[in-house]
């Protein structure tokens, strides 16, 4: 099994790893794809992406956005939401989206972006917000969850987690 961490984020951000991602591995499959979700803790005085965006402009520099790791996809999407949107926070990296999480329901951070699964157990729980997916379109169960303030959906910059089946390079195609 390989992960967009292992062969695409990894070897952009270490010099040196103990496999080539393109030319140790044949590629078998794509298992699976599952988007990320900007969650917010619940006792943030927000409940829209757009309300999200204006508390963090309006706080600039004092937010900060947990993730399982440097290069992590929550790592990743945080970062381009901030290029995206034009603010300033401060990313902390835990060891482990575990971690990270914790933290976000601690109110040690004040968001993240997790993997659907993981996310809505604690959105449905009343204890984190859903403000938007990192998919192409919206989602049933992030559309249920909160919208931007006019009864819309709001997508963040398109981000997703992918896991995929490999093989040693140089095996057959049919194996």
């Amino acid at each position: 099994m390989g992960a967009l961490s292992t062969h695409a984020v990894n070897p952009s951000l270490y010099a040196k790893m103990p496999y080539d991602a393109v030319k140790d591995f044949a590629p078998i499959t794509l298992v699976a794809v599952t988007p990320n979700v900007l969650v917010v803790n619940a006792s943030l005085p927000v409940n829209s992406a757009k309300e999200f965006i204006a508390y963090a402009k309006a706080n600039s520099g004092k937010l900060a956005f947990g993730s399982g790791s440097n290069g992590s996809a929550g790592h990743l999407a945080g970062e381009l939401f901030k290029v995206d949107t034009g603010t300033d926070i401060v990313h902390v990296p835990y060891k482990g989206g575990a971690p990270a999480t914790q933290a976000l329901l601690a109110g040690d951070t004040q968001f993240m972006f997790d993997n659907l699964a993981n996310a809505m157990p604690q959105v449905k729980a009343g204890k984190l917000k859903a403000l938007a997916v990192t998919t192409a379109q919206a989602l049933e169960a992030r559309a249920r969850a909160a919208d931007d303030g006019g009864g819309r959906t709001r997508r963040a910059s398109t981000s997703r987690r992918g896991s995929a089946c490999f093989a040693p390079a140089g095996t057959p195609p049919r194996t």
